[in-house]
Formats: structure tokens, C-alpha cells, sequence
């Protein structure tokens, strides 16, 4: 699925046809994902009469950040204090580093969900894998659970 190229408003508002709501903790690599909470996105709306054009540096580079859909790529989760940060990259192919708390929401393009999605999912799998004793050896917090690593954006299949 290409990444969609408008730029939405501090108002968004999702098509439940085409688009989802999750949590941070249900991010995946490859989901096309924008920010939920409005106090997150740049407040501006802009129309032919006034273009991000007309926007001094500062103010363009915040609105194309925070008001565009974009890829997941490179997922992380900090487990100590659960933060997820990825590469967010726009349709335009321009880069940037995202931080979200686990409980964030994102709206998500659901062609771009690669499978079902549990929110406790991968909190059980972590307890279970815990407890089998087996650890991920590519990354610091990872167990693994029926072959893969539980941490998000680890591409470990096998200990």
C-alpha cells in the first residue's frame, strides 16, 4: 500500500472503512500510521489560499512532521519505561524519528495491518516466554515465545 500524500488537519477525523485505532504497543513495521491525539499534530488548515508554502521554515517542517500519514519503519520499544520510537517515513520519502508511550494512539490504514492485532498479545507472550526462561539473543528484553522474539521490531526468529 503506497502511504497517502495529503496533509490532514489539526481535525482528522477516521474513516471506519479504511482506517483503525490502536494503541502504540500495537504498532508493526510497514503500518501506515498517523497520530490520534490532536495536541500531537500542528494546528493549521491549510487550503488553496493558503498553502504550507506561505509558512515560514519552522512552521512547515512541524505540519509536514505531525499532519502527514506515515510507514513504521525500524521499531523499537524501550521496555524499561515501554516507550515505542520508529522511523516515520512520508510519502515524499522524507525521515523522521517518532517517540510514543505505549498507551498513544494511532490511527492506522488497515490494508497496511500485516494480521490480527491483540493488545495483550504481546504482553502474554512476554509473560510466557518469561517464564520458559528463553532469551532473545539480538536484543536486551526480548524472550522468546514459539520462535520469535516478543519485542516489537526485532526480526530474531530463532534463539
Amino acid at each position: 500500500m503506497e502511504i497517502p500524500s495529503e496533509f490532514l488537519n489539526s481535525q482528522f477525523l477516521m474513516n471506519p472503512e479504511t482506517d483503525d485505532l490502536i494503541f502504540a504497543s500495537e504498532l508493526r513495521e510497514g503500518m501506515i500510521v498517523f497520530a490520534e491525539d490532536p495536541m500531537g499534530r500542528y494546528y493549521i488548515d491549510l487550503t488553496k489560499d493558503n498553502p504550507i508554502e506561505n509558512l515560514d521554515e519552522v512552521y512547515q517542517r512541524q505540519a509536514l512532521q505531525k499532519n502527514r500519514w506515515m510507514r513504521v519503519s525500524n521499531l523499537w520499544e524501550d521496555r524499561p519505561d515501554r516507550t515505542f520510537r520508529f522511523v516515520g517515513i512520508f510519502s515524499d520519502g522524507t525521515k523522521a524519528t517518532i517517540y510514543a508511550p505505549h498507551y498513544s494512539g494511532w490511527y492506522v490504514k488497515k490494508a497496511s495491518i500485516p494480521g490480527p492485532i491483540f493488545s495483550t498479545n504481546v504482553e502474554i507472550q512476554y509473560n510466557v516466554a518469561q517464564h520458559q526462561g528463553r532469551h532473545c539473543t539480538r536484543c536486551p528484553y526480548g524472550h522468546i515465545y514459539n520462535g520469535i522474539c516478543t519485542t516489537p521490531g526485532c526480526a530474531k526468529v530463532k534463539n
